[in-house]
């Protein structure tokens, strides 16, 4: 859709200069759906909370098994695992070797759930993410 928009004098004269330096449709894009996000939010108001406690007691199983994976696999690399249990986990992209290797399958059952161990693994790798640096060589 197109649709036109009216800017001060003072503004146009200040946009001549620069208007090769800018892409002033993408701009005024980027301001208007900023303000229209915010006018959505506005008119919901105190729904919000309401909306986004439904939206979460509707998630799948698979979904809130995904989360809980993410959460316990960035909780075991920020506070658990040892830096060759980390690399071993992030190097293990696929299958459960590594998992299984370090007692991961025995000690966290739902490990052996697909859904859950993939979500793990990224858990765990955006930890080491955070780290990585400072164990490059």
């Amino acid at each position: 859709m197109k649709i036109s928009i009216y800017v001060p004098d003072e503004l146009a004269v200040r946009l001549a200069v620069v208007k090769d330096d800018l892409n002033v449709s993408e701009v005024c894009q980027a301001a208007l759906a900023a303000a229209v996000t915010a006018a959505e939010a506005a008119r919901l108001g105190d729904e919000r909370p309401r909306i986004i406690e439904r939206l979460r007691r509707s998630r799948t199983a698979d979904e809130q098994l995904f989360e809980r994976g993410l959460a316990d696999g960035r909780h075991w690399a920020a506070e658990d695992a040892a830096l060759t249990e980390l690399r071993a986990v992030i190097a293990a992209v696929e299958g459960d070797r590594a998992l299984s290797r370090l007692g991961l399958m025995r000690d966290v059952p739902l490990m052996k759930q697909p859904m859950y161990a993939s979500a793990f693994r990224q858990g765990a790798l955006e930890v080491w993410e955070h780290v990585r640096t400072e164990f490059e060589e």
